[in-house]
């Protein structure tokens, strides 16, 4: 398998990988690494287009085996709002423990339902 890298990305090298094990479908577990600035605008948000070739006599024959896509725009976007919604729930539960460091007489409730007196 043959990766190509995008034009003008002098920090990604073609990558070529060798199967586990020869036969009709081998295995090949290559997981590969690379750095692109990428906007921070969700309209210009991108995808990641992944086109897979054989690699057949040398390079002789490159037929296409499989093309891909992946929604880094979209998996950015999750994170992002994943990450709002962590940071507002620590934040709410760092109030609610100072409270309660604040009025230690208060009582503190439990799963059984109805509190105990501290």
């Amino acid at each position: 398998m043959l990766f190509r890298s995008p034009p003008g990305t002098a920090s990604v090298k073609d990558v070529l990988t060798q199967p586990a094990t020869p036969g009709p479908n081998p295995t090949i577990n290559t997981t590969m690494h690379f750095s692109l600035p990428l906007p921070t605008d969700p309209l210009y948000c991108p995808k990641l287009t992944c086109t897979v070739y054989d690699f057949i006599f040398r390079g002789w024959n490159q037929p296409i085996i499989g093309v891909f896509t992946l929604p880094i725009g979209d998996i950015m976007k999750a994170l992002r709002e994943e990450r709002t919604e962590e940071t507002a729930a620590m934040d709410n539960l760092l109030k609610k423990l100072k409270e309660i460091v604040a009025a230690p007489q208060q009582k503190i409730p439990s799963y059984g339902g109805a509190g105990e007196t501290k």
